[in-house]
């Protein structure tokens, strides 16, 4: 605190500089030298004479004119005449402060309550620490209210909150929390303001992340989510609704998938029967498409529109009849194929082609490309109606005649065919079997099916 009164041991002892009233409270005096810099001092005048009286000097001096409180410490304002004995003095009110002072145990230094030492060791209670700066020390029992810590605080041991932790932040991006193992040199945890944490080893960055990513949703980044559970029929995750009794899906700790309505048990379920097998014990029923390519599976292809050549003899890809295999594959074919020309010769030439090194034969019932080619299914007349049987190999072209103009014709296929080691694409390709400038189509809705059996 700030001293009560200054001293000077260089004042001169002076004189007053003209009369003075008992109620005047200023006078000039022929010289202030020495006097104390800083006010308030005091001074006696007529010093050692019976009308001796202080004086609180409540002002710098300005010049040598002072400014004072009268009748100071219990002396009595009197009327003083030129020339009387101005000076400095020390007065009883500063050794009884001094005796006061040092018979305290309390409210001392401007304090209230006991004193606080430098090196004692103390206890201090009822205390309010008003921007203090504490260096190490060690914290115990309760603290209440509503506490700012700035800076980053750092805790150790085992700290414990109530209430409500609030960490403000200028950016979302900031850390508000923090773990850190001794030695480490990364977090283990870290807490955004934005909400994002994360978690590491220690020794590297952080690299297991979760975030809201949008309204109700949790993200994460490149990280996998695992769930341990000592039984193998534990629940792993589960789904419910609001208001629901049971699970609509959950999984248990051994990947079996349940489903139910929520309100009975689960019912229905997905689960690994074996290697590279999945079973159901209920129904399965598929609302869209299906795609399998292991045994069992198939692909279709059909034409959802015609195409017409015209006056070409080189078979190129059809633009529809076409499907991509995997290598190492064995597929039954099943199919059928309508044209139709605007000439008797506009013939069909055909084949099936795969993937290099592919084999396996088909066979197509159709009309022949003249009479007598193959055995025919009826008499033979003057037209081109006798039914071709003959097998071909995938990549080997065959032939099929228009007997009339007017109709549309159809090829009924079967095959099989085996894909080595390179995937591709199975196909129908075709072109005239002989140039012609009316155009020979083959029409909407042909189509062939795969069924792959090995």
């Amino acid at each position: 605190m700030a001293n009560a009164y200054f001293y000077s041991n260089t004042a001169v002892q002076t004189t007053l500089g003209g009369n003075i009233s008992n109620s005047a409270t200023s006078f000039t005096v022929a010289s202030t030298t020495g006097f104390p810099a800083s006010v308030p001092f005091v001074l006696a005048i007529d010093y050692g004479a019976a009308t001796e009286e202080l004086v609180l000097v409540t002002a710098p001096p300005a010049g040598t004119t002072l400014t004072v409180t009268r009748g100071f410490s219990g002396t009595s304002a009197q009327s003083h005449s030129i020339g009387a004995v101005v000076r400095h003095v020390v007065n009883a009110q500063d050794l009884t402060d001094f005796r006061t002072h040092e018979a305290s145990t309390g409210a001392v230094h401007g304090l209230t309550g006991s004193i606080v030492g430098t090196s004692d060791s103390q206890t201090l209670g009822n205390k309010t620490l008003t921007s203090p700066t504490i260096n190490a020390g060690a914290l115990s029992g309760t603290f209440t209210g509503n506490p700012t810590l700035s800076g980053n605080p750092a805790f150790s041991g085992t700290p414990n909150f109530t209430g409500t932790i609030q960490s403000t932040q200028s950016a979302a991006t900031n850390v508000t929390l923090g773990a850190i193992v001794t030695a480490d040199t990364f977090d283990r945890f870290r807490l955004q303001a934005g909400g994002r944490m994360e978690w590491g080893p220690g020794n590297a960055a952080r690299d297991a992340i979760a975030y809201r990513d949008a309204v109700g949703v949790l993200g994460t980044v490149d990280t996998a989510w695992r769930v341990y559970r000592t039984a193998a029929a534990s629940l792993a995750y589960a789904a419910l609704q609001t208001g629901d009794a049971n699970p609509r899906w959950y999984t248990e700790a051994t990947g079996k998938h349940w489903w139910g309505n929520g309100t009975a048990a689960v019912d229905t379920n997905l689960y690994r029967s074996g290697a590279g097998a999945l079973t159901t014990d209920g129904s399965f029923a598929v609302g869209g498409s299906f795609t399998a390519t292991g045994v069992g599976g198939q692909l279709h292809a059909r034409k959802t529109g015609d195409t017409t050549v015209t006056n070409s003899t080189v078979v190129t890809q059809d633009p529809h009849l076409v499907v991509t295999v995997p290598a190492n594959s064995i597929w039954e074919m099943v199919g059928c194929i309508f044209y139709a020309s605007g000439v008797i010769t506009g013939d069909l030439n055909y084949q099936f082609t795969g993937p290099a090194g592919s084999s396996g034969f088909h066979t197509a019932v159709g009309p022949s490309t003249v009479v007598n080619t193959d055995p025919p299914n009826e008499a033979v007349g003057a037209s081109q109606s006798g039914n071709r049987t003959i097998a071909t190999a995938i990549g080997s072209g065959r032939s099929y005649g228009v007997p009339n103009t007017g109709n549309v014709f159809g090829l009924e296929m079967k095959g099989m065919f085996e894909i080595a080691g390179t995937s591709g694409t199975i196909s129908v390709d075709w072109a005239q079997q002989t140039a012609q400038t009316t155009g020979t189509t083959l029409k909407i809705y042909s189509w062939f099916s795969l069924t792959r059996v090995a």
